[in-house]
């Protein structure tokens, strides 16, 4: 009998195969499905600046957009020099998602030492140390130029695979990704375990062992990630108040988002704006 394979399986398989970090995201640039589910210790580590976090961010949504108007896998590198790729995805011909590869260093002279000179230059915007930030710096994959090359043509393979074989489909047929989506499109709404259980029409077990099962973490936490996420968007690209961002990020108490955000992110709302604005200055300056 012929055995299906599914949207996780082949990612795994081809983080086994690259050793890098591979991704799913939906036409909105949401990622839905990722292997491993975090990022690599160099991005966790430099995403601590406000200011790296957001070039990242932009570096990546730039590279989507390239690929939604071109249908074609691009290739590119992000602002702290590291290799990355992506791929279209389709259902029944029509553009579903993006299959991403990445996170990877050159292997030519030189190249990490430039890595570690552009970190650098946000360490005062972040919460690490020269050591902290080479110790990550070294376990940060490294490969060529040729071999980067035949893992985006391996990505382009599974991408092509997953197009053909409808896998993009999850989001209707699975419920973890159902759950993922309904966060993303209602995060700014009151969202509780028992009011999901109402939605799906499932337990409250069944409910969070599916959730976890799939992304590895609960759904409260997700939904404080992503609510975190959009609060550092707000507050670095708007002028809306720390009550208007605390609202529109779901939460009801501006006192209980400054201490969300403030032991996510390492700063109260106020001073990672305040940050982000002194590092705008500075580079406006230079």
């Amino acid at each position: 009998m012929k055995r299906e394979i599914d949207i996780e399986t082949v990612l795994r398989e081809l983080y086994e195969v690259s050793g890098c970090r591979v991704s799913i995201h939906d036409t909105e640039y949401t990622e839905i499905a990722a292997y491993p589910s975090e990022g690599s210790p160099f991005c966790r580590l430099i995403h601590t600046s406000p200011t790296a976090y957001l070039s990242c961010v932009r570096c990546d949504t730039e590279a989507l957009s390239t690929v939604r108007k071109s249908e074609e896998p691009y290739v590119y590198r992000c602002p702290q020099g590291l290799h990355e790729a992506v791929a279209p995805l389709y259902h029944s011909g029509v553009l579903t998602g993006y299959l991403m590869i990445g996170q990877m260093a050159d292997s030519a002279p030189g190249e990490k030492e430039d890595i570690f000179r552009r970190a650098m230059a946000y360490a005062g915007d972040g919460h690490f140390s020269e050591e902290d930030m080479r110790r990550a710096i070294d376990q940060v994959l490294t490969i060529s130029s040729e071999r980067f090359r035949s893992f985006v043509n391996i990505m382009n393979i599974c991408a092509e695979y997953i197009t053909l074989s409808g896998r993009l489909d999850l989001p209707v047929r699975d419920l973890a990704h159902m759950i993922k989506k309904h966060i993303h499109s209602h995060y700014a709404e009151r969202i509780t375990l028992d009011g999901l259980c109402e939605i799906f029409r499932c337990s409250k077990s069944t409910l969070m062992n599916s959730f976890r099962g799939v992304y590895n973490t609960t759904i409260n936490k997700y939904l404080t990630d992503v609510r975190v996420a959009r609060a550092r968007h707000l507050l670095a690209e708007t002028e809306d108040s720390i009550r208007e961002v605390s609202v529109s990020c779901g939460f009801a108490d501006q006192g209980y988002f400054t201490k969300v955000f403030s032991a996510e992110t390492g700063f109260s709302p106020t001073e990672f704006r305040a940050r982000l604005k002194k590092s705008r200055e500075g580079t406006s300056i230079a």
